[in-house]
């Protein structure tokens, strides 16, 4: 491992956590309170420089690793994103910095542009554009506000997401839209989806705008197709989870019209004792799954 020698308070937040440059020792002590396996992270070239987020309490929040101004590991307790609370105090220090940040903006609260300047994820406005993938999966910071307007040039991923959502519109991505688990109420007006899709497990979503436009598939729970109908522009393969949302009983149709046709009677009958099956000749793709086909 590369010798990190110095061991100092670099910054005091008003809250009274402290940022602390790391030495070597202190690094091995901090990464071992949060749980995390990070001591062969790039620990043996040299410029290494490593934080540790210190709580008034003196609980370690968060440890950073930067190499050559490269912010190569962020991470809280259990090596999962730093809490909301801390979250700030996080994205504070890396701007104040400079670094490049190169791990996902769920650990950072930070974004890249497409002219390569790094936004703060508090910050966005109107007809901002970012290069994919926005990865906030597992994201614990604030409510994530996204303006009108907003596009992503490829993947935009806020599954399992804890905080809420907000979108608005004119909201694009040109790539795939991967929602699945998150607090998502609502889908806008005019939103456009390049690509797929998922909309899996958002339980807060009831339904979606008619002028909504999603050209290669859908992934959904069954009660977003309640109000269903062919005016909603959506193309490709449409597969929806029904109750128990347990994986047990996912089905994938060929079109959205085909999906209206089978969700129909199944709502009428109160959502009970409807059982999809291939209609002979009608050149269906309906399948049943009976494991959950979503990446693990």
């Amino acid at each position: 491992m590369h010798a990190l020698t110095t061991m100092e308070t670099v910054l005091r937040n008003p809250d009274g956590s402290r940022w602390i440059c790391l030495n070597t020792v202190a690094l091995e002590h901090a990464v071992d309170k949060t749980g995390s396996d990070l001591l062969n992270e790039g620990l043996d070239e040299a410029g290494v420089e490593a934080y540790s987020l210190c709580t008034k309490g003196n609980r370690t929040a968060a440890v950073l690793i930067v190499i050559n101004n490269e912010l190569r590991v962020c991470v809280g307790e259990w090596n999962e994103p730093p809490s909301a609370r801390y979250l700030p105090l996080v994205s504070s220090f890396i701007l104040a910095n400079g670094w490049d940040p190169l791990v996902k903006a769920s650990f950072t609260g930070l974004v890249k542009d497409r002219n390569g300047k790094v936004h703060d994820l508090r910050s966005f406005k109107k007809g901002d554009e970012f290069y994919g993938p926005m990865d906030l999966s597992d994201y614990k910071g604030s409510a994530l506000v996204f303006p009108e307007d907003f596009c992503v040039y490829g993947d935009h991923i806020l599954e399992r997401s804890r905080a809420k959502i907000t979108l608005a519109k004119g909201h694009s991505v040109l790539g795939c839209a991967r929602y699945q688990d998150s607090q998502l109420e609502e889908i806008p007006e005019g939103s456009y989806f390049a690509r797929s899709l998922d909309i899996r497990g958002c339980y807060n979503l009831r339904s979606l705008p008619e002028d909504i436009t999603v050209v290669r598939g859908l992934a959904m729970d069954a009660q977003i197709g309640e109000r269903f109908t062919e005016r909603h522009r959506i193309f490709g393969r449409v597969q929806v989870n029904y109750p128990p949302n347990d994986g047990s009983q996912v089905v994938v149709y060929s079109d959205i019209r085909e999906a209206i046709n089978t969700l129909k009677p199944y709502f009428m009958s109160g959502r009970e004792g409807v059982k999809p099956e291939r209609r002979r000749g009608s050149g269906s793709h309906l399948r049943i799954m009976r494991k959950d086909p979503r990446p693990q």
